[in-house]
């Protein structure tokens, strides 16, 4: 079972699934019989979930029992030049398009571009694009408009950062007690524990 955008998942909704995964049961909605499940869990978010939990937003055991194994993705505008040209030849595929070429000036700004809606955003600029099209070559001219921003969204790289110094001047303010930040950031204090250790080693 694929889980889209889990960190979005309500603490109440967080509680059950951690029961399923857990139970491995399943009770069906107007029946109070638990059926029996299997499945194995894939999830992804665009959020530091470490980071949710340190804050409370996010269950610290539905984190542990998920997290076998992780991988994090870069964003577009992080990858190379073969990769973004590979992703390109493979959205075209996937939009049945193979034919379609694109000009080398198309590419570089598609390339140049920070893509802040990551994937998602350039799939559906090449659907408009091929609409565009003329015969079986994108143009410049056929591209729609790229909207800019006044900053790139945050990495998940910021957002651990952000935390970690969030916790280190609570200690500060709290003359190093890890009990009473741990009481202020509503965190346990093995969490706040376990970041200072992964601080100190790099």
């Amino acid at each position: 079972m694929f889980l889209d955008e889990i960190g979005e998942l309500p603490l109440a909704a967080q509680t059950r699934l951690l029961r399923v995964l857990q139970e491995k049961t399943v009770t069906p909605l107007g029946s109070h019989l638990p059926e029996a499940v299997d499945f194995q869990l894939i999830a992804a978010s665009h959020r530091d979930l470490a980071i949710m939990v340190e804050r409370g937003e996010f269950r610290q055991d539905l984190y542990f029992r998920m997290n076998g194994f992780s991988l994090t993705l870069p964003p577009l505008r992080e990858y190379t030049d073969d990769d973004f040209t590979r992703l390109l030849h493979n959205l075209l595929s996937e939009l049945q398009q193979d034919d379609i070429v694109l000009d080398e000036a198309v590419r570089q700004r598609l390339q140049a571009y920070s893509w802040p809606g990551n994937i998602r955003q350039l799939k559906q600029l090449l659907e408009v694009a091929t609409v565009l099209a003329e015969g079986n070559r994108i143009s410049l001219e056929h591209l729609p408009e790229l909207p800019t921003f006044n900053s790139p969204a945050p990495t998940n790289q910021d957002l651990k950062t952000h935390g970690d110094q969030l916790i280190e001047q609570t200690l500060k303010e709290c003359n190093g007690n890890v009990s009473a930040a741990a009481r202020r950031l509503n965190l346990s204090r093995t969490t706040i524990y376990a970041r200072l250790k992964a601080l100190r080693d790099g």
